[in-house]
């Protein structure tokens, strides 16, 4: 196995394992499988994050509280209550990246319109989770921090029974196409919120030192990826 640091390095491992060191028949298949396994191995679940430091973005949206529902884009009947982001696509909302899985979304929101949640943590009878964070104020119902659920496609389908519907300090949400969708909008305050997702990777060049972007074992990962991939193509001819 021989030691890998740049891109050139990664597709050309790849085609020694297939037998074409020259890169006569596989060099443009190789490259474009580079980065077909380094995006097939993010959505996986199974890589960590810090093995593909630099597909992971920290993204704070703030969207303004007073938008009202009706200037809000087209939504079903039973999702009127909703607001959408636009993650990929043209005219997307994440500026240059294209986003590939969404890690997580975490409350940033400004509390009483002008007191941030760090300012208020001498307060008393507010709601805790297990990890002791506060989220709500009991008393009043005003919501300290919200909490962002992800929901699959088939749970957006039961939301019009009221069992389903979130407790007043959650807001679900869903990938459906281009865009993320939050449910319920009432449950805004102030919103404002971080995005951690991995975005699809960049082009490289040669030269590109590839282990300053990813562990080693992932990029091992990838050519196995890839190496895979040629040889079921090799054996279907």
């Amino acid at each position: 196995m021989s030691q890998i640091s740049t891109y050139s390095d990664v597709y050309s491992e790849m085609l020694a394992r297939v037998n074409d060191p020259d890169g006569d028949t596989y060099t443009d298949r190789a490259k474009e499988l580079v980065y077909e396994g380094i995006s097939s191995l993010a959505i996986s679940g199974q890589v960590e994050a810090d093995q593909m430091s630099s597909l992971v973005v920290a993204k704070r949206i703030d969207h303004k509280a007073d938008e009202e529902v009706e200037d809000l884009p087209w939504f079903p009947s039973n999702m009127q209550d909703s607001w959408r982001l636009k993650v990929s696509g043209t005219e997307h909302d994440l500026g240059a990246d294209n986003l590939i899985k969404v890690i997580g979304i975490t409350d940033d929101h400004i509390y009483h319109g002008d007191t941030r949640e760090s300012e208020m943590q001498g307060m008393n009878h507010f709601a805790r989770d297990d990890d002791g964070v506060q989220f709500h104020n009991q008393d009043t119902q005003q919501v300290k921090r919200q909490k962002y659920i992800p929901i699959s496609l088939s749970e957006v389908n039961r939301l019009n029974d009221p069992e389903e519907q979130p407790f007043f300090d959650e807001i679900y949400y869903y990938r459906r196409n281009d865009y993320i969708y939050f449910f319920p909008w009432r449950n805004f305050q102030n919103m404002a919120f971080v995005i951690h997702y991995l975005k699809s990777p960049p082009a490289f060049i040669d030269n590109d030192n590839m282990i300053e972007k990813f562990s080693l074992d992932f990029l091992y990962k990838v050519i196995d990826y890839g190496v895979g991939r040629i040889r079921e193509e090799q054996a279907g001819q």
